[in-house]
């Protein structure tokens, strides 16, 4: 019995330490999952309540209100803003073109309004720094502001270069991180103003068009003289951009134009330009477009040459075969509206690294050549020209030069030795240029008499090809659109 006593006896104690051991157990386990909890809403922000402000966005309440449990959850608004200039009651001087042109010297308000208010030093941080310009901040409340700049006269330029005005990195006043979702910001060039003129250089004659803030880089009057294509150039990183614009006798600007290399052609109202993959004419009287040719197969480039006194059209494809060449091949229109217009395939290989920029080396030097220029060796970079027969499609190769730019009347300007000449006249041959310090880089035809040469910075001298003179003129000549007939060039003015 004794024994049996001590049997139940340990029995009981290993129970009693049982449950209290289960006890602790099941203590711990709630310590750990309460813990567990906390951390898990300190990790997900998302699981803690929200509610919404007056202003309709959300933000963190005490987990204990019940005010808002269960309410959806939804994104912050983006942030936004708007920039404008009152036209009626603005007392300052300034033109919209592809950017505002304003007057140097003179204060220009901008008004901007904000999606929400916003942090001011954030504002007036935005780095509106340029040589020469004052900026003062007018603000009306937490989310609208006018901005004074006031460029100095010396500050006016007619350079490519643009200042940007902006405020994409402005924060908002309640520190929460918007998106932004667009950013409208202007470019703005202070310049002064400029009378446009066109120069026949067959006549002699100047015939003054427009006097304007607008930078105009080329003009060329249509046919009949209603209007105006007028270009204008923009600066993005490595690459100049052109915008084309229509406007009347006046110079009013009628539309904006999406086309790329436009020219009008000889006789009508009507532009011939690239779009996309196409050539396209437009008429201006009408306003309808009609393509005219269309790649059939992808190709990395298309481009064209017109020629106005015999009214052909070539079009070049350039398509990269496996070796990393560009593949010529020419489709040649006897009128612009040829419908079945003759190819020439693989008429030249062309091997230069190019980083997205594509050579345009096939040009009309009469109506009956094509000037070829394509590069045969990448190694070298040894350029090959040729002159194509219009008829046959035989190629005859020409001597090598230093330089070679297409002209007019089946010649070629040749820079060989340090001489720049014209040669392949029909009746003159060879005839030597009376200056050899040109550095022109590029040939435009104004008509089959004179051609204008592009040096740098776009500078245009006028070379008469019959006598291979330079006509030299004061003014700074603007670079002509093709068969213009005429040349423009424009005159700041100095003092106001």
């Amino acid at each position: 019995m004794t024994g049996m006593r001590a049997a139940t006896g340990g029995s009981r104690r290993e129970i009693i330490l049982g449950r209290m051991l289960l006890l602790t157990v099941l203590a711990a386990v709630l310590v750990l999952s309460a813990c567990a909890d906390k951390a898990g809403k300190e990790a997900n922000p998302a699981q803690q309540t929200t509610n919404v402000s007056q202003d309709g966005e959300k933000g963190v309440t005490d987990p204990s209100s019940d005010s808002t449990q269960g309410e959806d959850e939804r994104p912050l608004s983006p942030f936004t803003y708007e920039i404008s200039r009152s036209a009626d009651a603005d007392p300052a001087t300034w033109e919209r073109g592809i950017r505002d042109y304003v007057l140097a010297g003179e204060t220009h308000a901008y008004h901007v309004t904000f999606s929400h208010p916003v942090d001011h030093a954030s504002v007036e941080s935005q780095g509106l720094v340029a040589e020469g310009l004052e900026v003062e901040y007018d603000w009306h409340s937490d989310s609208a502001v006018t901005v004074r700049l006031r460029w100095e006269d010396t500050a006016a330029t007619e350079e490519y270069g643009d200042f940007y005005f902006g405020f994409g990195h402005a924060r908002a006043a309640d520190g929460l991180a918007r998106p932004v979702q667009e950013d409208h910001g202007i470019f703005i060039q202070p310049t002064r103003p400029k009378t446009f003129a066109f120069f026949d250089p067959s006549t002699g004659n100047r015939d003054t068009f427009l006097k304007s803030l607008i930078s105009y880089t080329r003009l060329d009057r249509s046919p009949s003289g209603k209007d105006v294509l007028a270009e204008e150039t923009a600066a993005r990183e490595s690459f100049f951009v052109y915008h084309y614009t229509l406007l009347d006798r006046e110079g009013n600007r009628l539309m904006l134009l999406d086309t790329a290399s436009p020219v009008w052609l000889r006789d009508d109202d009507v532009l011939l330009y690239r779009k996309d993959r196409s050539i396209v004419l437009y008429d201006v009287g009408t306003g309808l477009e009609q393509v005219v040719w269309a790649a059939s197969a992808p190709v990395e480039w298309v481009y064209f040459d017109y020629h106005a006194p015999s009214g052909k059209l070539v079009v070049v494809t350039l398509h990269e075969n496996e070796k990393r060449e560009l593949e010529g091949d020419l489709y040649l229109h006897e009128q612009v509206t040829d419908r079945e217009p003759r190819v020439f395939r693989d008429v030249f290989r062309d091997s230069g690294q190019y980083m997205g920029v594509y050579p345009e080396g096939v040009k009309f030097i009469d109506g009956n050549k094509l000037f070829v220029e394509y590069i045969e060796n990448r190694d070298t970079y040894h350029r090959e020209r040729r002159v194509m027969d219009w008829t046959t499609g035989e190629l005859i190769a020409l001597e090598p030069a230093d330089d070679m730019l297409p002209l007019t009347r089946g010649s070629v300007l040749k820079h060989a030795e340090g001489k720049w000449q014209i040669v392949g006249l029909a009746d003159d041959g060879a005839q030597p240029l009376a200056v050899d310090d040109g550095q022109w880089y590029r040939a435009i035809p104004v008509n089959e008499d004179w051609v204008a040469l592009i040096a740098g910075g776009d500078a245009a001298d006028l070379l008469h090809v019959p006598t291979a003179s330079i006509h030299a003129m004061k003014e700074r000549l603007m670079v002509p659109f093709p068969w213009s007939g005429e040349a423009a060039y424009s005159i700041p003015e100095l003092n106001r």
